[in-house]
Parts: structure tokens; C-alpha cells; sequence
């Protein structure tokens, strides 16, 4: 099985017809065909981001944004954790 690391740009030419290139839609391809996709954290909130800004300036109309997300909801995607925001403060040794 094919795995892929995308982010939003990698997933807009997707939605944007006027963003489509012979490799966006090779990798659409694989996802259509059960490719394991795997996204950032922040990446739902950023695709939604982003359709809702095609959307608004008209790119793309709202049946086609609804559509978008099922397709996207067919896919295999894999939401990497975010990053822990815990940390250790290191102390200079002392002699």
C-alpha cells in the first residue's frame, strides 16, 4: 500500500480545477486507491480554512466545497499527532 505525506497545497488541486497539475492528480489517484495519507495536525482546520476561502473569493462554488469533503471523507487519512508542548528547562551545572 502507498503512503503519502501531504499538506493543504498538496490537497487543494484537488477541489481547484485551476490548480491541477499531472502530479496532483497522480496523487489523487493513490488516494482514490486506498493510499495511507498522512496529514499534520493542524490540517483539518486548514483544508477547511482553505475551501472556505475558495468558496468565498468564488472559486469554487459551495456544492462543489460539500462535495470536496466527501470525497475526502472516502480517503485513509492519518492525523499525526500534535507536537507536546512540554518541555525541560536544562540549569547550568554548577561547580
Amino acid at each position: 500500500m502507498e503512503s503519502l505525506v501531504l499538506d493543504v497545497s498538496a490537497c487543494m488541486p484537488w477541489c481547484c480545477e485551476d490548480e491541477r497539475t499531472a502530479l496532483s492528480q497522480e496523487m489523487l489517484s493513490w488516494a482514490v486507491s486506498g493510499a495511507n495519507l498522512h496529514v499534520p495536525s493542524l490540517w483539518p482546520w486548514e483544508i477547511m480554512n482553505a475551501v472556505a476561502v475558495a468558496v468565498r473569493r468564488k472559486r469554487i462554488s459551495a456544492e462543489r466545497a460539500s462535495d470536496f469533503f466527501e470525497q475526502l471523507a472516502a480517503f485513509h487519512f492519518h492525523i499525526e499527532a500534535a507536537p507536546s508542548l512540554s518541555f525541560t528547562v536544562s540549569r547550568p551545572a554548577t561547580n
